[in-house]
Formats: structure tokens, sequence, C-alpha cells
């Protein structure tokens, strides 16, 4: 993450951006799409990006971004992807960022400078290695893939679709009345997820709309995820619930202790047989309190060893899952 943060402030404080040229609004490619542009939309435009600059060398990049998105919707020149796609970096977004980067390097040549060109494939380069690639193919043409409520084209995939580790909803859809295929996927840094979406039967006029066939497995990220890592996460769980109790044991310890020492102090100066018994009651109660303390924390370490053990034992694939030849299968490639 320090790493990640560090190369994050050396490019934002380095790259080139859109809202710092005096040309960033109104290039070649932008007359040939609006022959008369509004100049009141292009004026407030720029000021917004002037303002998303400053907000991103601050660090403020989800109100940078704000900014920006306002900027683009008032003039959408493509130079603008670019200062979108720091914001969504700045805010750890990679895909999204990624996103952006290939939306600029898609316009024409004339609307870049060559320095910006060159930060934007260098940061790109760099992103590439946080995102996950997701491949999805149905057994018809067509059909519209979703991903976490988004649109990202259609069957079979022209361009690559990328993801941010972490959960994510894909939803397929055919379009013709048979209910989307759905199927949440757990993704991680550089992993190729796979994704086939197929159903059993066709839908028509006279009978209800066939539902995909889908058997898959738990799609599991780690040792903890699912239920096969449960005994070794309940191992450690109670190493750390009796250390805890130790503590508080040896806490009391200390406190029966004190009151004990003050006990005997005052017998010393004038004898009571009363404070006397309880000084010795205390000080009894400050032996146990230390033993069972001390037997409870290294019970504790001795449970969470054992547990720590067990989960490593039982740690599941970083991406996996099965599917029977009518339904869907996901799987991991890791580099």
């Amino acid at each position: 993450m320090a790493a990640f943060l560090g190369f994050a402030a050396s490019v934002l404080s380095t790259a080139p951006r859109a809202w710092a040229e005096d040309a960033a609004i109104g290039g070649t490619e932008d007359r040939a799409r609006d022959a008369a542009p509004d100049p009141a939309r292009k004026v407030a435009a720029r000021a917004k990006l002037v303002d998303g600059g400053k907000l991103l060398e601050v660090g403020e990049f989800q109100q940078a971004l704000s900014a920006f998105q306002e900027a683009y919707a008032l003039y959408p020149s493509p130079k603008i992807q670019y200062d979108l796609a720091l914001a969504y970096q700045g805010m750890g977004r990679s895909a999204d960022a990624i996103d952006a980067l290939d939306a600029f390097l898609a316009s024409t040549a004339e609307t870049r400078q060559p320095e910006v060109e060159a930060k934007a494939r260098g940061i790109r380069e760099h992103l590439l290695a946080r995102v996950a690639w997701l491949k999805v193919s149905s057994d018809g043409p067509g059909a519209t893939i979703v991903v976490d409520g988004r649109e990202m084209g259609k069957t079979p995939q022209t361009r690559d679709i990328h993801i941010d580790p972490g959960p994510h909803l894909l939803l397929v859809d055919r379009g013709d009345g048979t209910p989307p295929f759905t199927q949440r996927l757990q993704a991680a840094a550089g992993a190729t997820v796979s994704v086939v979406a197929q159903w059993t039967g066709r839908s028509s006029p006279a009978t209800t709309p066939a539902s995909p066939a889908l058997v898959v497995a738990p799609v599991a990220s780690g040792p903890d995820v699912g239920g096969a890592a449960a005994p070794g996460r309940r191992w450690r769980l109670a190493g750390i619930a009796a250390a805890a109790g130790g503590a508080v044991l040896l806490g009391g310890g200390v406190l029966f202790g004190l009151a004990a020492q003050s006990a005997s102090s005052d017998v010393s100066k004038r004898y009571d047989a009363g404070r006397d018994s309880v000084g010795k009651r205390d000080q009894t109660l400050q032996w146990v309190g230390y033993g069972g303390g001390l037997a409870a924390i290294a019970a504790g370490a001795l449970l969470f060893t054992h547990g720590k053990a067990t989960g490593r034992n039982e740690q599941s694939p970083a991406l996996h899952a099965f599917v029977t030849p009518g339904g869907v299968f996901v799987e991991g490639r890791f580099r």
C-alpha cells in the first residue's frame, strides 16, 4: 500500500494534465464533432478542469473526479479521460483508470501530446498488475455482459474487461426473454477469470422461459472464506479469547497484589485482625490471578498456533469453481 501511494504521488506530481494545457478543450477532433461549440460551456468546462486539477494535487481524489466528470459532461473532450484516469488511480480504482486511459489513447494522435501519451502508457502498464481480466462467453452471440450493474459489452468480447480485485456480480443477458445468467465472482490481482454462460433450453411462446442450468462450487479467496476453513478459524478465535481472558486474570492479580500490600502496610503500623485477614485473602487472590492468567495465555497461544496450522492445511485456491456441462465455470490463473 505504501509503495502504491508513493508511486501515485510521484505520478501526480510530475504527470502533465489536460487541464493545465491551453488547448485542453477545443482540439481538431472536438471541432469536427461539434462545428459550433458553445463558448460558455467550454469556459465552464475549463474552470471545472482547473478546480479538479487543484483538488488532485492535494489528494482530494473523489472531489477531483466529480469536477472532471462535470467538465466532461459540459464538453466531452477525449483529453479529459486522462484527468479522469489520474483521479481513479488516486482512489484505488485501477480498472476504471485503465478504461479511461484506453479511451484517451484511442483518440486521434492530434489531440494528444507526446509527453502526456508517454505518461499515460506508463501509468497503464503499472496498473495492469493491479487488476484481473474477465473473459465472458455464452452459447450464443449478442448476450449483454453486465458487471456490478455496468454494461461492459456483448459476447463475443471485442475488448478486454478489467476488474479490480475483490467480489463482483456478473450478469449475462441474451435479451430473448430467458432469465439472465448471474454469478458472483472473487477476483485476484493478476488473475484471468473465465466464465462461460450456457442455457439448457430456449424459451418459446407456448412455454415458460427456461432457466439456466447452473451448479457452481463456492468461490474462495483465502483460508477464511467458506466452510472449509471454518475449523482453523474457530481454533484461532478460541486462542484469542483464552489469551484475552488470561490478560484479565493477570490484571486482577496485579490489583489484588496492590491491595494486599496496602493491607500489610496498615497492619505493620497498627495491628488489626480484620485488616490482616483481608490482606491475606488479597494475597491469595493475587497468586491465583497470576497463575490462572499465565496458564490461560499459554493455552491461547497453543490454540492459536494450532488454528494457523489447520488453516494452512485447509487453504483453498485463490479462485476456483466447478460447473456442469450445461452450466458455467469460473477458474483462476495466476502469474
